[in-house]
């Protein structure tokens, strides 16, 4: 896809991911495994909310809370001007059915737009990353 940058700021890493993958090279997942980037417009008043129940319940690995966005559409025969918050998702292929789903639960839109896109290329240390932290924590051995 031209013309479309993704970046997450360094900040946001916890200390211990960014020095485990700082590599980029080298994974323990197939090439075949892809991650998906899912855009999702919301009202600003439900954009927190959605984004950390999307993580929370590791539907997601990260979501990108894009505010200040101004959408202009027909709706219902009427013209519409609203604010709105972009909500950029990412998810594994493998649990994207399970995230869209529960998307569709919590957005308070009858018909929000979710759109779904598989980039060409991914930096291999985040691809693992996504995929990792979407899977459930480890039971802790009491001792």
């Amino acid at each position: 896809m031209a013309g479309l940058l993704l970046a997450a700021p360094f900040t946001s890493w916890a200390p211990s991911r960014s020095m485990a993958y700082s590599s980029g090279q080298s994974s323990t997942l197939p090439q075949g495994d892809p991650m998906l980037l899912v855009l999702c417009n919301t009202p600003p008043d439900h954009s927190k909310a959605i984004a950390r129940k999307l993580v929370s319940e590791r539907l997601a690995a990260c979501v990108n809370l894009i505010p200040g966005l101004v959408s202009f559409y027909w709706w219902k025969e009427r013209f519409c001007e609203e604010g709105e918050d972009t909500l950029l998702i990412k998810v594994s292929k493998e649990g994207h059915a399970k995230m869209y789903a529960r998307l569709l639960e919590i957005h308070p839109y009858s018909v929000p737009e979710i759109v779904t896109i598989e980039p060409d290329k991914v930096n291999e240390a985040y691809r693992q990353w996504v995929h990792e932290a979407l899977l459930p924590p480890a039971p802790v051995e009491e001792t």
